[in-house]
């Protein structure tokens, strides 16, 4: 089943950042053709399965501000008919917890466009939630002084910057038991790892180090932004970038062909000589699904023992001019 779906700008919601923030991106534009938002494909493939095995849902109708139940109803389907019904039940899910996004009203993230950082569990309409995740006992006594709770070994930190900006007290809250504070005396649990290839060094029969990454004009695997054509002429097909010493080692230019070979695979690129590149090493991107670079890299689960996770970014290699 392919369902032809709306871009980001053909359709309204909730995107979520790695800074903590939650953002209402509005609709700028209508889909073309019968795309239609991904919020109402998945909607109407459950009230349709739900029709056909005539089975309802009880669903609860929640006030935004405070939380109470306003109605239940019984629909077929998830019982959501808006994005912010859904959006509702998700802050409802966080509520209490050291993710708490109940004070991210709709209209809240509507209004403010640089969004809310969780922790945010005031619904106040200018409260947009935690700046600095997590603040020394010092910092605190200085900006909330003496009246406030006590700092707790093994327990997150939070304020409420605004209170801080318009210069008055506020609370510290305390969302439970947090695993970077957990014994740590209050502070945040860092490692220190040894930076390099943790699994496959180079040798002399794979003398020189593959990285592989993404580049400006795609993301990832290129399912997406490799039908924009505009991105796609940019930047058409993968490569492998050389420095210019290897490049005259080896005796190539651009658009000049290196075949890269790993204890896994090898693949055919054409050559990009750039000062981007160090000596002994390469790149290449990801994008290109008819340049499948992960044939190369390392798939063995136990290739960093740090996470027990493949080391798909990088590998050993040797290169030959084709």
């Amino acid at each position: 089943l392919i369902l032809p779906s709306a871009m980001w700008v053909e359709k309204e919601g909730i995107m979520g950042q790695t800074d903590r923030r939650s953002q209402f991106t509005p609709k700028l534009v209508d889909p073309p053709g019968e795309a239609r938002p991904d919020f109402w494909q998945i909607k109407e493939v459950a009230r349709r399965i739900a029709q056909k095995l005539d089975r309802k849902t009880r669903y609860r109708v929640l006030d935004p501000l405070t939380g109470r139940v306003k109605a239940v109803k019984e629909v077929y389907g998830l019982g959501f008919e808006t994005e912010e019904e859904a959006w509702n039940e998700y802050r409802l899910c966080t509520r209490g917890r050291d993710v708490d996004l109940w004070g991210a009203t709709y209209t809240k993230l509507q209004a403010h466009a640089g969004g809310v950082q969780w922790p945010c569990p005031s619904t106040d309409f200018e409260n947009r939630g935690t700046a600095k995740r997590y603040v020394s006992k010092e910092y605190a006594r200085q900006v909330f002084g003496e009246t406030v709770k006590r700092y707790k070994t093994g327990y997150v930190t939070l304020y409420d910057q605004h209170l801080e900006e318009k210069g008055l007290p506020g609370p510290i809250n305390y969302y439970g038991a947090h695993p970077f504070h957990k014994g740590s005396e209050g502070k945040a649990i860092i490692r220190v790892l040894k930076a390099g290839l943790d699994f496959e060094m180079p040798d002399a029969e794979y003398p020189v180090v593959l990285n592989t990454g993404r580049v400006i004009e795609h993301w990832h695997s290129g399912t997406m932004t490799m039908r924009v054509r505009l991105l796609r002429e940019l930047n058409p097909h993968a490569y492998v970038e050389v420095s210019p010493e290897d490049a005259r080692k080896l005796g190539v230019s651009n658009e000049d062909r290196l075949k890269l070979i790993s204890r896994r695979g090898e693949i055919v690129l054409p050559v990009w000589v750039t000062k981007r590149a160090r000596p002994g090493m390469v790149f290449v991107p990801w994008f290109d699904e008819r340049k499948l670079i992960n044939l190369l890299t390392v798939d063995d689960p136990q290739s960093w023992s740090g996470a027990g996770e493949p080391d798909y970014k990088v590998c050993a290699i040797k290169l030959m001019k084709v």
